[in-house]
């Protein structure tokens, strides 16, 4: 057993495994975002036709 085998080559997946994550949740808080500004778009159209309705 080496260091390399120990230490360097465990720490390199672990960072690349870390920068995967990081990039994931990048997209899920992206998502997100999109998901909640169409609910918020979607409940100021019911509410205007709920006007017209009322």
């Amino acid at each position: 057993m080496t260091e390399y085998t120990l230490v360097r080559q465990p720490v390199a997946t672990y960072e690349q495994q870390l920068t995967l994550l990081q990039k994931v949740q990048h997209e899920l808080d992206a998502l997100l975002k999109q998901i909640v500004t169409t609910i918020e778009e979607q409940v100021r159209t019911d509410k205007t036709l709920s006007q017209y309705l009322s």
